[in-house]
């Protein structure tokens, strides 16, 4: 016998499967796991970041009960011992810089972008930890660090990814003045001529807190659309204020 509910068909000899959408829950594990994270804190890096504060390597060392990918058996850590791992970054299989790790932290660990060669394929970036008590190795999920040549010419500005905070950063092409944040949205210059005259107004909303990266799932999550889909300046500069 089938059974029609909310536009889907179910039989009744079948398991019952829960609408699409819904993330599963991690299995729980017998023991602690280590899951060592590593990744450049800006992707990708220019030659002009070499006296930047910058270049370092982030880490995290998540210990987790539940699964997790790429996850090591922890094993029993004594009490109020081996709260720190020692960390070594590899670049290509070459070392590129070490230092201590909390456990179930995170550290940035700084190296020395001049000793590396700008080129357009990304180089191979890998982890390992250990622990004092324990001669075991925990190794990272693999990633990539991009180091690029400055671009040609007619390039005219730098866009790159902020892994310390999930956002992008951009200048203009040989400017000697720090990378910004990209404001993220964008407008039809003659929304109600509200930037025909007044190009402020961007600077305006960025004070207000619209230079974060969450205002697009509030506009998406609270539709501050008008009724032809088109974001409503007004709307957006109330929505900011609040979430500053």
């Amino acid at each position: 016998m089938d059974h029609t509910r909310c536009g889907k068909l179910y039989k009744t000899d079948k398991i019952y499967d829960p609408p699409d959408g819904q993330f599963p829950v991690p299995a729980p594990l017998n023991g602690p796991q280590l899951a060592l994270r590593c990744n450049p804190a800006l992707f990708p890096f220019l030659p002009d970041d070499n006296d930047s504060t910058s270049t370092s390597i982030l880490v995290d060392a998540l210990v987790r009960t539940t699964d997790i990918n790429g996850a090591q058996p922890l094993g029993t850590i004594p009490p109020y011992r081996d709260t720190e791992l020692l960390v070594k970054v590899f670049l290509n299989g070459e070392n590129l810089t070490s230092g201590k790790v909390p456990l179930n932290g995170s550290a940035a660990l700084r190296f020395n972008l001049s000793k590396l060669s700008p080129r357009i394929e990304p180089y191979d970036l890998a982890c390992t930890a250990t622990l004092s008590s324990s001669p075991r190795t925990f190794d990272s999920i693999p990633s990539k660090l991009g180091y690029l040549p400055f671009p040609d010419a007619p390039i005219g500005s730098f866009t790159k990814l902020d892994l310390r905070t999930g956002g992008l950063l951009a200048k203009r092409a040989n400017d000697s003045r720090p990378y910004e944040p990209i404001f993220p949205l964008g407008f039809f210059t003659n929304i109600d001529g509200y930037l025909g005259g007044n190009r402020s107004a961007l600077e305006e909303l960025k004070y207000q807190g619209c230079d974060s990266m969450d205002i697009s799932y509030w506009l998406v999550d609270d539709h501050i659309f008008d009724s032809d889909s088109m974001l409503s300046v007004r709307s957006l500069e109330r929505y900011c204020s609040r979430h500053k």
